[in-house]
């Protein structure tokens, strides 16, 4: 509306007839306070997880929701980057040489399943990133959701912001990786190494996922 009547001042300007001020401008702004996104909860999580159209969209969607990789990640991840619950990535967005994520114990089984024919160096999800955006955006709208691949990504960390866990946040996010995971070795574990640490993770994370039906 502001544009419209700017363009009739300007046009009675020009013609050289009378003009008025801007209604627009006598509109006092009004300020809308940002809400906070409704927290998905847990169980439609699980819900979406495990009602993915395929077998390789159900890997997709608990990958991206419980370890809080981005999309380039995941899409960069081989075989030989997984061993067992923890996944190894590779020239990752923070410039260092490589970080680790960790994901539950059943759905490390399932993707030892669904990679039982893959070559070690052969990418674990072999999809485009704009399929991997449809298959969550479509399937998200199909429950009701508005989802994208990095929205389940924020989703982890917002679950472990809720619980007041912000070392857990800090790693699943891998903000200052390093850092991270020393502070939640130092918090949980007296500074143990990783492989403990990832442990320590999974079982946190299991009690969350351990009823998702990935094959079906």
């Amino acid at each position: 509306m502001r544009v419209f009547f700017n363009w009739v001042i300007l046009y009675l300007k020009k013609h050289g007839a009378a003009v008025f001020q801007n209604p627009c401008e006598l509109l006092e702004p009004v300020a809308h306070q940002v809400e906070r996104p409704a927290f998905i909860p847990v169980e439609t999580m699980r819900e979406f997880i495990g009602s993915g159209a395929s077998f390789t969209h159900k890997i997709i969607f608990g990958i991206l929701a419980t370890a809080g990789l981005r999309i380039s990640e995941l899409l960069n991840l081989r075989k030989k980057d997984v061993s067992g619950r923890v996944l190894t990535l590779r020239y990752p967005k923070s410039g260092m040489k490589e970080e680790k994520a960790v994901i539950p114990s059943k759905l490390a089984f399932e993707l030892k399943f669904y990679m039982r024919n893959h070559a070690e160096e052969q990418k674990v999800i072999s999809l485009s990133e704009k399929a991997v955006f449809n298959a969550v955006k479509d399937h998200g709208l199909s429950m009701g959701l508005d989802l994208n691949p990095h929205a389940l990504r924020k989703w982890c960390a917002s679950y472990w912001q809720r619980k007041g866990e912000i070392g857990m946040l800090n790693y699943v996010l891998r903000h200052n990786s390093e850092g991270s995971c020393q502070y939640v070795c130092k918090k949980h574990l007296g500074g143990h190494p990783f492989k403990p640490f990832c442990f320590m993770l999974h079982n946190r994370i299991d009690k969350l996922f351990l009823c998702i039906d990935i094959r079906q």
